[in-house]
């Protein structure tokens, strides 16, 4: 400003001190007995130059003249306190000796917290000024502290609430949010419908390419689901790689079901990721409020039920929440805890399925199928218990039990017949992942009984070869450079082909008996079998028919040069005592 300077010491002073003193003889007493002090002294010539001068700085304290030329400096004081309320600059005022105390109580009123009557003893006057030098100084110290607590609590925040890596609301902030977001819907009689949305195939990506690759993955994806969801939409990552999304203010539960499918499309489009070419896909669950129940937890546990259930049914698809999932769901986790006992408790008995030579009309082996007795569900399915065992990796320890138990019966049998044949025991994929403990075991017990590794045969079925296994491919060939045969069965009814097929060490062909009891009623399905027969001999497998249940389809099979079978026409799955009598010669 023109009409008034900046005096005092050098720019490196730690403060500002405003000086309101028309008398130029006064303003350069003060400012010299100031002069030793750690600050910088501000001068106006008046009251309306003091206060355009603090709009612009900041100052530790400010002396002021009581009377300035017949200018009241009350009218600062005024406009100071009235624009700076939270600061509160403290005032000096100097009086004269012949002001009265009526008029500098009057004075003190006005907001000042100090002040001097001239003539004044230089000391005093540095002593105050120096006080609130020092305050200013503590009081920026601590403003400079709360500055830095205040940036450590606004990441703390961040934290708290939000995913670091996609920037959505975490599973904490999410939570609290919905559950407000239910109480509006409860109070205006609102629809509105949680999506539980799990990426298939992200743990491939992860293994095969890296956690960076991963996390990358899951930016884009986040791109793509908030580019497709309205503003008023909420989402978060609720951990790896799943996502929850509340679709609010529905006219119609439809509309959810509109969105899902958006979102499996948006999703199933090919992403680029660190120069890769990545496709996946993602299987949503849907629990709509009100009619799927009330409460976010209870909410949440529905749409994981429908999340589960599109997953079970292939994938890439969305799934409503209803109480026969419920019911489902609830019969599932009692099974699962029945199936840990299921050893303990001697519920499981093996029957074996003979397998028949078709030139000859004798036993050539025998396969191994579990069962399971419940003491509290009776006589449960292996379509219904085995994937249940999988998920729990329970597998594993019923797979050693089925070996041991098998290899007994096989010992049994040798011991009466003298006679080798083969012995074909199922296999689930899972006992390949992670590491070969499992498989490992099994080799050993086979090993303890004395047979020979080429009369064994690991069944696996042909949904096992669908999408990318590595460890699966390894553990097979282990199994092959032991001598292990490995077949695969129902072969049909997956989506593998025989050139995928034969990129795996697998030595048998099990044709499922969907397309052998087709024979004769359904040409494509000779067709098929055929064409398996044919393709399986140019690559060295030996191929066997299941479900043989009529001399018509084993005529068939002779003609088409398929000389393996299994099925009703010759035996029903029987008990291991039984297996003598139909292995005599």
């Amino acid at each position: 400003m023109k009409n008034w300077k900046t005096e005092g010491q050098a720019q490196s002073s730690s403060c500002n001190v405003l000086l309101i003193e028309s008398q130029l003889d006064n303003l350069v007493i003060i400012k010299k007995v100031l002069s030793s002090l750690n600050c910088q002294v501000i001068t106006a010539r008046t009251p309306d130059q003091a206060f355009m001068c603090n709009n612009e700085q900041d100052f530790a304290c400010v002396l002021a003249d009581m009377q300035i030329d017949g200018q009241n400096v009350s009218k600062f004081a005024r406009l100071l306190y009235d624009e700076d309320k939270q600061l509160h600059t403290p005032i000096i005022f100097i009086a004269p000796t012949h002001k009265d105390e009526h008029q500098i109580l009057n004075v003190c009123e006005l907001n000042a917290v100090d002040y001097l009557t001239t003539p004044f003893h230089p000391k005093v006057l540095q002593a105050k000024v120096r006080n609130y030098i020092d305050f200013h100084q503590a009081n920026k110290q601590l403003q400079g502290l709360l500055d830095k607590q205040k940036k450590l609590l606004d990441k703390l925040n961040l934290l708290a609430y939000y995913d670091p890596l996609t920037n959505l609301f975490n599973r904490r902030r999410f939570w609290e949010m919905a559950e407000k977001l239910e109480k509006t819907a409860s109070r205006y009689d609102e629809k509105f419908a949680l999506l539980l949305l799990d990426l298939d195939g992200f743990k491939y990506v992860n293994d095969s390419l890296g956690h960076d690759c991963g996390d990358n993955l899951l930016v884009e994806v986040t791109k793509r689901l908030t580019e497709t969801l309205r503003d008023s939409d909420l989402i978060a990552r609720m951990g790896g790689d799943e996502f929850a999304i509340i679709l609010p203010k529905l006219a119609s539960y439809d509309d959810a079901a509109v969105v899902a499918q958006k979102l499996n499309d948006i999703l199933a489009e090919p992403f680029v990721v660190n120069n890769i070419e990545l496709v996946i896909s993602a299987s949503i669950g849907i629990a709509c409020f009100p009619i799927a129940g009330h409460g976010i937890d209870n909410l949440f546990k529905k749409a994981d039920i429908a999340l589960y259930r599109a997953k079970d049914k292939g994938k890439d698809t969305f799934y409503f929440y209803s109480e026969s999932l419920r019911l489902q769901y609830d019969r599932n986790f009692q099974l699962e805890f029945e199936l840990r006992q299921a050893i303990s408790k001697e519920e499981f008995f093996l029957e074996y399925q003979p397998c028949i030579d078709l030139k000859t009309s004798t036993v050539v082996g025998v396969e191994a199928l579990l069962r399971w007795q419940s003491e509290k569900y009776g006589f449960v399915s292996p379509e219904e218990f085995i994937p249940l065992a999988e998920k729990s990796k329970v597998i594993n320890d019923i797979t050693l039990w089925v070996t041991e138990k098998a290899c007994q019966d096989y010992g049994m049998w040798k011991s009466k017949e003298n006679k080798d044949f083969e012995l074909a025991i199922n296999f689930s994929p899972k006992l390949f992942t992670g590491n070969h403990d499992t498989v490992d075991k099994v080799i050993d017990c086979i090993n303890s009984y004395g047979i020979n590794n080429c009369n064994i045969t690991f069944e696996l079925t042909e949904s096992a070869l669908e999408g990318d296994f590595e460890d699966l491919d390894i553990g097979l060939k282990l199994l092959r450079d032991q001598g292990f045969n490995i077949a695969i069965d129902d072969f049909g009814t997956g989506y593998s082909s025989l050139s995928r097929i034969s990129k795996f060490p697998v030595s048998v062909m099990k044709i499922d008996k969907e397309f052998v009891q087709a024979i004769s009623l359904n040409q494509s399905s000779e067709a098929i079998i055929n064409l398996t027969i044919s393709l399986s001999n140019s690559l060295g497998l030996k191929v066997i028919a299941e479900g043989v249940e009529s001399v018509e389809q084993i005529q068939f099979l002779l003609a088409n040069q398929c000389y393996l079978a299994q099925g009703y026409y010759y035996s029903k799955p029987v008990a291991a005592t039984k297996i003598s009598e139909l292995i005599k010669v």
